[in-house]
């Protein structure tokens, strides 16, 4: 193949050994896609602008991101901390006998 000189738009998920330069026909229709989607053609272009994402993959990861921790935030404290407890407590009762360091000790081979 040609080197990688030259290549221009390639997003993370198609580095590889099997990537392909992507044409500014295809990033035109990716976008519209993306805009279509969202029902305003402009948007896309606009979350790379003030998001300052290099394309629109990762301007809708970070807006995804984003709306996520916001939606987060509104649950109330008490709520999040009784999640973390019932999986906590999903999980089992505790080996009163476990011993991690003698584990760790055992899984490398190190005498006492």
């Amino acid at each position: 193949g040609e080197p990688d000189e030259g290549r221009r738009g390639v997003a993370d998920h198609d580095v590889g050994p099997f990537e392909r330069e992507q044409s500014p026909h295809r990033q035109e229709v990716e976008q519209t896609k993306v805009g279509d989607a969202c029902g305003d053609s402009g948007l896309a272009e606009d979350a790379v602008k003030f998001l300052g994402a290099a394309n629109t993959t990762e301007a809708v990861r970070m807006a995804l991101k984003a709306a996520i921790a916001e939606a987060r935030a509104k649950i109330p404290l008490e709520e999040r901390i009784r999640e973390l407890q019932d999986r906590v407590a999903a999980m089992g009762p505790r080996d009163p006998d476990y011993d991690h360091r003698a584990y760790m000790r055992e899984i490398w081979g190190e005498d006492d």
